[in-house]
């Protein structure tokens, strides 16, 4: 018998390979039942860290690209929140938005991305913004808010209470108790 099972072993050892897999798959599996449990509000939807989310489609070709550290994403998917972000919005052939914050939340249906917390915001072109809070429109290609905004850049440099910002087109708005400095190098140029 020893004889036959040095000269054989390979076979042996796949014929008691095949017995073993045999054996495990024919019993009885464990059935396990889990009771369902209801979801609180902090734990609704779906927790995702570091993402990278890009949005395509608008009317104007803009479009948008999120970076986030940590974004929860409502059970009907229609809700996205999320912190420590940046957000790029590109328009075609035109300077690209680029701005950072603490909080954000975007709502699909309505289109709208609202951005908080020590906004900072620059364009492709030199200019800089800080505000408090600022709210893009995708359907409308618009930022706006309504709080006080400071933007600097090259040429000039505004302060004022509340801004509109188409940003296919670049068309500017500051909505009121407006400062505005110009330099003064753009002038003797």
């Amino acid at each position: 018998m020893s004889n036959f099972i040095r000269k054989n072993w390979p076979l042996v050892f796949i014929a008691l390979l095949i017995l073993g897999v045999l054996a495990y798959t024919g019993r009885p599996g464990k059935e396990v039942v889990k009771k369902p449990v209801a979801p609180d509000d902090s734990q609704a939807g779906v927790k995702l860290e570091d993402i990278h989310y890009t949005h395509e489609g608008s009317k104007d070709g803009i479009r948008w690209v999120l970076d986030a550290q940590e974004v929860r994403i409502s059970e009907n998917r229609e809700q996205f929140f999320f912190t420590l972000f940046r957000l790029k919005i590109e328009p075609p052939d035109r300077a690209a938005v680029h701005l950072e914050g603490n909080n954000g939340s975007y709502d699909k249906a309505a289109g709208l991305l609202t951005l908080s917390g020590d906004l900072k915001g620059r364009t492709d072109d030199g200019y800089a913004f800080f505000t408090e809070s600022v709210r893009y429109d995708q359907k409308e290609g618009y930022l706006s808010t309504e709080d006080p905004v400071r933007i600097t850049g090259p040429v000039l440099s505004v302060e004022g209470k509340g801004l509109n910002y188409r940003v296919a087109t670049e068309t500017l708005q500051i909505g009121s108790a407006v400062t505005t400095l110009i330099s003064s190098e753009m002038l003797t140029s």
